[in-house]
């Protein structure tokens, strides 16, 4: 349904046709209603600007469309909107501000929350996503306008992206963006940095003025007072959580204990720094905790002390 016909049917210039057009599109679906519920509101407040709006249309309306890219909005001809309509709804865009207009018209966003389990859901798009655990996204419902919208709000995940290089996959997190057209990227968002990982194809991370280009194999992190810059990746388990294979080679325990710790919501920590940098090569399959303990102890010597909640490698 094309915006200017909603305007016009708002306006009561809508011929039987038109109004049965909109009659039908509005009973089609909840989704449809809510949207038009959006455009009535912003509509009835710019009336009550009406009388004092002495602000230069055209200018609101190209300043309207530069900050709302994503919606399908087309100029509309001077004999759908009447002067006085006109001057009303550059008011209220000037007195809400542009970006709180776009907030009211652009697409629902729908939420996905992983909670205490690793989550796997299939985007509007295609595009396959897992949630490690205790991760939240969300996705712009109806990927309208040039560029697939999504929002890391917390946590980690793996996004397989369906191909569409008129569309650009769009992920914000914090103050980063990652922006793809179809590859396979981990993202990881905690504590205001982005951790991106990239599996296969090209993935571009900017973080303020700063961007990079990652390929398969490499990484990059991003947040306040880090240098955004690629990196090889040094190991797989990244992929833990999706494919719970443990894959060791050559890697500190420092990180294998970071691993376990966000996997297991376990509380494990090195007590000697040099053992911290003392490195293993295993391959381990869905194995419990404290079999994963074991094999770390007798492999690197050491001793599993464990205090209420905590466990300790000595």
């Amino acid at each position: 349904m094309k915006d200017e016909l909603l305007i016009k049917f708002l306006l009561k210039e809508t011929n039987a046709r038109e109004d049965s057009e909109v009659t039908e599109w509005l009973a089609a679906g909840a989704a449809n209603q809510r949207y038009f519920s959006q455009m009535e509101l912003i509509w009835n407040v710019s009336k009550q600007l009406a009388v004092t709006s002495t602000v230069d249309e055209d200018a609101a309306w190209n300043k309207f469309k530069e900050n709302a890219g994503q919606l399908d909005v087309q100029r509309p001809r001077v004999r759908m909107f009447p002067g006085k309509f006109l001057k009303a709804a550059a008011a209220l865009l000037l007195a809400l501000g542009a970006w709180s207009a776009y907030i009211l018209l652009r697409p629902g966003y729908t939420t996905i929350e992983s909670a205490a389990t690793v989550r796997t859901e299939i985007l509007p798009d295609g595009s396959e996503i897992t949630l490690n655990k205790n991760a939240s996204l969300s996705y712009q419902t109806r990927f309208s306008g040039n560029r697939r919208n999504i929002k890391l709000n917390k946590g980690e995940v793996f996004f397989k992206v369906a191909p569409d290089r008129k569309k650009p996959f769009v992920i914000a997190s914090g103050n980063t963006t990652v922006t793809v057209v179809g590859t396979s990227f981990n993202v990881k968002y905690r504590n205001d940095q982005t951790e991106v990982i990239v599996e296969t194809g090209i993935v571009k991370v900017r973080n303020g003025d700063n961007e990079v280009l990652l390929h398969a194999g490499e990484r990059a992190l991003a947040g306040k007072g880090i240098n955004l810059a690629a990196q090889k990746n040094p190991d797989q388990l990244y992929q833990f959580y999706r494919s719970r294979v443990f894959i060791a080679h050559n890697t500190p325990l420092s990180r294998i204990v970071e691993v376990l710790n966000e996997n297991y919501d376990a509380r494990i920590r090195v007590a000697d720094p040099e053992k911290a940098a003392l490195e293993i090569t295993t391959t381990l399959n869905d194995e419990n905790l404290d079999h994963i303990l074991e094999i770390l102890a007798l492999t690197l010597k050491l001793t599993v002390v464990k205090e209420g909640d905590e466990i300790i490698l000595k």
